[in-house]
């Protein structure tokens, strides 16, 4: 089960053709960008660099990347990654060859596989490592960075959070028993 919910483009556009007013949609991506936002660039409190830890695996599926890397049988099994992908196949979140000159390059191998770390694991080291963004310049620089590759996906792909929802999978039986 997913609280809240991640709706995709059909579901707005079906809201918005069965009634639900554009500015309520609108109200809904501004909320959903403002708190991508403010959970990448909230640096203070107790619990900061965990939940900042925390928000990079679960925006960027980093625990997903990292098990179709290790190895891509488990992951379809799994069904983080479809049977109809190709291993050698580039993934959407890496540069083609035209843009690897405009975004940062990592500077050192991932442990598992050995390509080179997205500049997300590269964010997740450090805080590993105990740096913090406002004492490490270059960690805050990337978090700059990963932040603004979230609103821009998030933007881009349409996806807004609903507060106060759910997801489930619900599989119809035939004893009519409810099972939570």
């Amino acid at each position: 089960m997913q609280s809240p919910v991640k709706i995709s483009k059909e579901i707005i556009i079906n809201l918005s053709e069965n009634g639900v007013s554009t500015e309520i949609l609108i109200n809904l991506l501004n909320q959903s960008l403002t708190d991508i936002t403010i959970s990448l660039l909230s640096w203070d409190g107790p619990n900061a660099m965990a939940q900042l830890w925390a928000t990079v695996v679960k925006e960027f599926n980093i625990m997903s990347s990292r098990i179709a890397r290790r190895s891509s049988w488990t992951a379809r099994a799994s069904g983080i990654k479809s049977y109809d992908d190709q291993d050698d196949d580039n993934d959407d979140n890496e540069p083609n060859d035209n843009d690897s000159l405009l975004h940062s390059i990592a500077w050192w191998g991932d442990e598992i596989s050995g390509l080179p770390s997205s500049l997300e694991e590269t964010v997740l080291a450090f805080l590993d490592s105990g740096f913090h963004p406002s004492t490490n310049s270059l960690l805050a620089v990337k978090l700059h960075e990963v932040a603004k590759t979230a609103i821009k996906t998030s933007i881009s792909k349409s996806r807004m959070k609903v507060p106060m929802s759910c997801r489930a999978l619900i599989v119809p039986g035939t004893l009519f028993i409810l099972l939570l």
